[in-house]
């Protein structure tokens, strides 16, 4: 038993499942403002203010993070990828999502949200499909703006969440990286 003996099976702290978050979350604690993070496997680009404090996923397939507290809460934001090949089409993509269901149902995505509202948003339109949802979730609401797009190579779900309180206030923000959001 040398000095280099790890504890346990695994020293968890160079376990990573999702690497380009686990990077961007280490360059933001150094103060990194403004990284331009390029996931050419997904087809999107997007400029991460240091704001948006993202951290690592259990799946490389989701870049999430947090946005500072507003009234004692954090909002969320989250790009996630889903696989064209794992869908027939786009549409297919879509009602997986929100487009086919209806108010006081369950998405197919969790048993445990049920959908209170939706809205069809002509905002986001330059980049894709969007949706203002409302969501039971714990007995607790949550608003949601979902952004629904196709890259050359994937499908990508865009998912701003807060609660009533601090919808309005972040959304501000949701559009600013929105902004810095391309296709490619």
């Amino acid at each position: 038993m040398g000095a280099y003996q790890l504890v346990g099976a695994q020293d968890k702290r160079f376990e990573h499942k999702n690497l380009p978050s686990h990077f961007i979350e280490t360059m933001q604690i150094t103060g990194k403002d403004n990284i331009n993070h390029v996931d050419s496997l997904a087809g999107y680009s997007i400029n991460i203010p240091l704001w948006w404090n993202v951290f690592e996923t259990p799946s490389r397939n989701i870049l999430s993070g947090i946005l500072p507290k507003v009234k004692g809460i954090h909002n969320a934001i989250a790009y996630k990828v889903s696989v064209k090949s794992e869908f027939q089409d786009f549409q297919e993509y879509k009602n997986k999502i929100i487009a086919d269901d209806s108010v006081g149902s369950h998405p197919s995505w969790s048993k445990d949200h049920t959908l209170l509202k939706k809205e069809r948003i002509e905002e986001f339109e330059h980049l894709g499909e969007g949706y203002y949802v409302e969501m039971d979730w714990q007995g607790l609401t949550y608003c949601c703006c979902y952004i629904l797009l196709e890259t050359p190579k994937t499908y990508l779900w865009i998912d701003f969440t807060a609660t009533p309180e601090t919808y309005e206030t972040n959304l501000e923000k949701f559009r600013k990286l929105l902004k810095s959001t391309s296709i490619h």
